[in-house]
């Protein structure tokens, strides 16, 4: 969200605790899609995570599809502003397809001209080859790339568009100021930057 102000249509590929869904829904995206391979995992998660997550499985604008992301990327062609992508590490079985060339040109392929994609690594577990080749992956497809690092946790930013190669200080701005988003930033115990 530091890098894309559009607030059009979102996909987030993988459900977690739902966190990440409700952040981007209350961030004021028109549409939000969400893929999650597991019905599980969804009632799970409101269910024990409700409290931080809302319930925004079930939200107005929320379209959640028990699919495979790569499955749901395939089949769409309206193009999306933000493709989230929250899916456990590259090490378990089948999380791979999600870190490989094909993947991010199919991404490039479904983004708008002004699209981002940001992707969770776990980097506690990855070495430096690997993240080194995670990110020269991603740098085939897009001109841009950028890793945060938090912990031992990493996000890694990649568009095409040289308006979101770094962060929008409007984007910040109203990250800053959205009411609906005061926890999330509680938590980080810091202002947005």
């Amino acid at each position: 969200l530091l890098h894309q102000d559009a607030r059009g249509r979102a996909l987030v590929i993988g459900y977690g605790t739902g966190v990440t869904s409700r952040v981007l829904h209350e961030a004021g995206f028109a549409q939000l899609d969400v893929a999650e391979l597991s019905a599980d995992i969804v009632r799970l998660a409101d269910r024990h995570f409700g409290d931080v997550n809302r319930q925004v499985s079930r939200a107005p604008g929320v379209n959640l599809q028990l699919t495979d992301g790569r499955n749901l990327l395939l089949l769409q062609r309206q193009p999306y502003d933000l493709v989230s992508i929250e899916i456990t590490s590259i090490w378990f079985a089948g999380a791979a397809s999600l870190y490989n060339r094909d993947f991010y040109r199919l991404v490039h392929q479904r983004l708008t001209g002004r699209g981002v994609l940001q992707q969770w690594l776990q980097l506690h577990r990855l070495s430096a080859t690997d993240i080194l080749s995670v990110l020269a992956t991603l740098r085939s497809e897009f001109r841009f790339v950028s890793l945060y690092v938090l912990g031992s946790q990493g996000i890694v930013v990649a568009t095409d568009d040289p308006q979101r190669a770094h962060p929008r200080r409007d984007a910040v701005d109203t990250l800053q100021q959205s009411p609906a988003l005061a926890d999330v930033r509680r938590v980080l115990a810091r202002p947005v930057e």
